[in-house]
């Protein structure tokens, strides 16, 4: 009933008079040369020259998702590495929508989420607390849209008013993703992204990112960037020129012809973005552009690694909508779940595919290399039909929250590959 009526409300205020504010003043190319920039390259120049990568992903899903990916990093924590654990091995944190906000507190706070996060977010509801910004006079008198209000919300409530400079240089490097609505590509909030606009990162909120990865088309609108001139600044995403599979080259190509748009400051003067779970709903594709396009620093890294391990979180769930039970025709609330059900599916098993099938190519260039996928879901969980029943909300009740930390946790814990790569 609570969804119900919050989609009621959005209906009923969608004429109300906003508008988008700009949240990305211009900076010149002074800036970037002495600032320090919230990016790949910085961030590859910090690691240490270990002999394994790890990348985590967080895939959208509301508090489902954040609940999940929670319990891994919980279990990463605890996952005992000689004098040290295997989340302080971890290189990079993408995630989108939901995910986004477990990843954007970890970034922010370090290991005190392991002491604040269930209460300030997991266990709230978040849904309720938007509501009240939503019917108070403050919000129908003011030309704030929803998704500023959103982000106002979140900007005081759960990341203590950060912005990118603000985030750990000392953990991984977390990168929140977005979809470019004009674009048709996926945003990713670091500096080689920010470069394209000519604009600063270090000043961004990180409500403002969490919001646009988390901004579901016609409850909220578009978080905006404007486009700015000036600062000459190309996008470098070198493509697979030796074909090695179509796949990856057609991902490729259409990557970099989404990014090089942003060069047409007349065409494209502002940018539209919106859930990030719409141009990849893993979080994956983001950590595909580490290995793959070798952005910034990364590329000198390839000759001194052995291993490379890809922790997927996936929340996706997987409801029985009984279209079978009967010759009737299903209801639209069923129709339209398992349209979307299937659309979603089928792009996360190709993403899969395509992370895997380049992980091979990488280990087949050198003998001593080797790559593992490490695909966590709710599909392997002793309960999953309770948890496929668990919806994509900002309000769970605290068992299910319960439920799927407990079974992120496990997933680490309990992970044979992990083990037996791990321990060697």
């Amino acid at each position: 009933m609570k969804r119900h009526f919050f989609l009621i409300l959005t209906l009923l205020i969608s004429g109300c008079s906003s508008r988008a504010y700009i949240t990305n003043p211009a900076s010149s190319d002074s800036v970037y040369l002495e600032a320090s920039p919230y990016s790949l390259e910085q961030k590859a120049s910090q690691l240490n020259q270990s002999d394994t990568l790890v990348l985590v992903s967080f895939s959208g899903g509301g508090t489902r998702a954040a609940a999940l990916s929670y319990g891994v990093l919980k279990g990463l924590n605890d996952y005992e590495l000689e004098d040290t654990s295997l989340l302080e091995q971890v290189s990079v944190i993408s995630s989108v929508s939901g995910g986004s906000f477990t990843a954007a507190y970890y970034g922010i706070h370090g290991n005190e989420i392991f002491n604040h996060y269930e209460e300030d977010f997991l266990y709230r509801d978040v849904s309720r607390g938007l509501l009240d910004i939503l019917l108070s006079p403050s919000y129908w008198f003011s030309s704030l849209d929803r998704s500023t209000a959103a982000a106002n919300f979140y900007h005081d409530e759960l990341f203590d008013q950060a912005t990118f400079s603000d985030m750990s240089q000392d953990g991984p490097m977390i990168v929140i993703n977005a979809t470019d609505l004009g674009g048709g590509v996926r945003f990713s909030f670091i500096q080689e992204y920010f470069d394209l606009l000519c604009t600063d990162l270090n000043d961004y909120s990180v409500a403002q990112a969490v919001t646009a990865s988390s901004a579901v088309p016609f409850i909220f609108q578009p978080v905006v960037l404007q486009n700015h001139s000036g600062c000459n600044n190309q996008f470098n995403h070198p493509l697979d020129e030796r074909g090695e599979a179509s796949l990856n080259s057609a991902y490729l190509a259409s990557t970099k012809k989404g990014l090089a748009s942003y060069s047409d400051k007349e065409e494209r003067p502002y940018v539209h973005l919106i859930d990030g779970g719409i141009t990849d709903n893993l979080g994956v594709l983001a950590l595909y552009d580490v290995i793959e396009a070798q952005m910034a620093s990364f590329s000198h890294m390839k000759s001194e690694i052995n291993n490379i391990v890809i922790i997927s979180v996936d929340a996706s769930t997987q409801p029985d909508w009984n279209i079978d039970q009967s010759s009737q025709p299903p209801s639209t609330k069923n129709t339209l779940g398992a349209v979307t059900d299937i659309q979603l599916h089928r792009y996360n098993d190709l993403t899969k595919r395509l992370i895997n099938e380049r992980l091979i190519q990488w280990e087949q260039k050198e003998s001593h290399r080797s790559s593992y996928f490490i695909d966590i879901n709710l599909l392997d969980a002793h309960d999953r039909e309770a948890l496929f029943e668990i919806p994509t909300d900002f309000s769970l009740e605290e068992q299910q929250v319960d439920a799927l930390i407990q079974h992120g946790y496990q997933a680490i814990m309990s992970n044979e590959t992990l083990d037996n790569l791990l321990t060697q």
